[in-house]
């Protein structure tokens, strides 16, 4: 008797399974049933696998994989999921990189537009303050707004070269201060010499430390003058 095969989207949840590495590598290569399977993985924003992971099998490889990345979603929440495999092929490098550059696109992306909408925020919030001036034509309002962002342009460009300056002056006093401060500590580790004369019965006059009574220089003897 011919069985007939009936396929639906309960039945093509052929097997979820979450666990270690090698065990759904071991249980992916062991499934059968279907003439087609795959199994995708949760990854992070670097593509690397980060949460649960499932494999079904599907009449066609494209019902296969997408019935894998649908279910793989169920149990990796807050992480995407990608194809790991496709049959017996392994597709997890190439997606991964793929991922990970559609990732950092889509992150570079929300960066420009977030700029644009407080851009744009920002206008909006000047022509308003435009329009309580008591300005109602929309050329005068936007001769406005361009004059009230020029003047904003110009105090930021001062207020960084008075915070540069500020730095610059605050790096000076700061050298000083190391300086007197080396200068204080070296003074502070010499000895101090007192200078007397010393004079002697030729009437010569030398100088010398004060701690001495007499200098010898040469055959000549010189004694502190009290």
């Amino acid at each position: 008797m011919k069985r007939t095969l009936t396929l639906s989207i309960a039945s093509l949840l052929a097997l979820l399974v979450l666990g270690g590495c090698s065990t759904r590598f071991i249980d992916y290569d062991n499934f059968r049933g279907y003439p087609h399977k795959a199994m995708a993985i949760g990854v992070n924003s670097y593509g690397e696998p980060s949460g649960g992971y499932a494999f079904t099998g599907g009449r066609t490889v494209e019902e296969a994989e997408r019935n894998a990345l649908t279910n793989c979603k169920m149990y990796s929440g807050k992480y995407d999921c990608i194809l790991e495999r496709s049959n017996n092929t392994n597709v997890f490098y190439a997606n991964s990189f793929e991922y990970k550059k559609g990732f950092q696109e889509k992150l570079s992306f929300e960066r420009q537009r977030q700029k644009e909408d407080s851009l744009r925020r920002y206008i909006a919030s000047i022509r308003q303050a435009c329009i309580s001036y008591g300005f109602t034509d929309d050329n005068a309002i936007a001769v406005c707004v361009q004059k009230e962002i020029q003047k904003n342009e110009q105090i930021r460009v001062q207020m960084n070269q008075q915070i540069a300056q500020q730095n610059r002056i605050n790096s000076q006093n700061r050298a000083r201060a190391f300086s007197e401060l080396g200068k204080t500590l070296l003074e502070s580790g010499q000895t101090q010499t007192t200078i007397c004369n010393f004079k002697n019965f030729d009437g010569m006059i030398i100088q010398g430390d004060c701690k001495q009574n007499s200098i010898t220089q040469g055959n000549e003897v010189y004694w502190k003058i009290k």
